[in-house]
């Protein structure tokens, strides 16, 4: 089981349009984020709607991401909690929810749950209340290095006079999340084609080396030396892959970096260096008798 919960922050992998199977415009969804698989701290943030008429129906969105995720088969429920209010009076507001595998293009790979009001023409108060409902997904196939996509969308059912309403994002008190919740365990793409630039460089002792940038393709959650030694004054960024420094000792080095992403999965790359010693000047001073 996989939960996700919805942040207010965090910048996304990929930018998304709106769902195809939307009825309003893509516009709604100018807030994106990044989604997280644990819970955190952030700072509230609201989504507003436009003022409502009996003409005109208005809406607020969100959509989050997440992955790159590996290739395997997404089925089952997915419970989904939202969060708002009517910002004048009690009124029947609809939550929409969507669910969609993106491409590595943020193109439609495939629709889980097209968007439709699971939370329909519900009562919603003047002050935010959690509101839940489960629905079960198409059963669809992503491919490894695609992306999940979660969206929530506002519309209001009853136009009998003109208000706005909001959903409330992130909260310091975890009762108060947003999430989505899959009964199936969404895995992130292992990581793979693991290559380094700058590998095979010739370097002076004692200056500084061209960095070494790691570009690999899945979700890596940390980098390490695998086999051989870096060259003293020579250190490796555990973090993004990034190799960097000043080599103080010459020689010839060959190391092997490995990244490791989701449940252990790991993917290498074997890298070189050629560091020349420094040469020394000697001078002498000969006087003839």
């Amino acid at each position: 089981m996989s939960t996700f919960y919805l942040p207010s922050s965090g910048a996304a992998a990929i930018s998304p349009s709106s769902h195809s199977s939307w009825d309003f415009d893509s516009s709604a969804f100018s807030r994106k984020a990044a989604v997280r698989d644990t819970r955190g701290s952030t700072a509230m943030t609201t989504v507003t709607s436009g003022n409502t008429s009996s003409a005109l129906s208005q809406y607020a969105g969100y959509q989050w991401v997440y992955g790159p995720i590996g290739g395997q088969t997404i089925s089952g429920d997915v419970e989904a909690r939202v969060r708002g209010r009517d910002n004048t009076f009690t009124n029947l507001l609809s939550a929409r929810i969507a669910i969609w595998i993106a491409k590595p293009d943020a193109t439609l790979r495939a629709t889980l749950y097209a968007a439709s009001s699971a939370f329909n023409a519900t009562l919603w108060g003047t002050t935010y209340a959690n509101y839940s409902a489960t629905v079960t997904v198409t059963s669809q196939t992503a491919t490894n290095g695609d992306y999940l996509v979660m969206e929530v969308g506002m519309t209001r059912e009853n136009f009998v006079d003109v208000t706005t309403f909001s959903m409330e994002i992130g909260d310091t008190n975890v009762s108060n999340y947003m999430y989505f919740a899959f009964t199936d365990t969404i895995v992130l793409a292992a990581p793979s084609s693991l290559t380094y630039t700058n590998s095979g460089q010739t370097v002076s002792a004692g200056a500084a080396m061209t960095n070494m940038v790691a570009s690999v393709t899945g979700s890596v959650t940390s980098y390490a030396i695998q086999t051989g030694a870096l060259p003293a004054g020579v250190s490796l960024n555990t973090t993004n892959g990034t190799i960097s420094g000043t080599p103080s000792v010459g020689g010839s080095y060959t190391w092997t970096v490995r990244a490791t992403g989701e449940g252990g999965t790991t993917d290498s790359s074997s890298l070189t260096m050629t560091v020349n010693a420094t040469s020394k000047a000697w001078s002498f001073d000969i006087r003839l008798r």
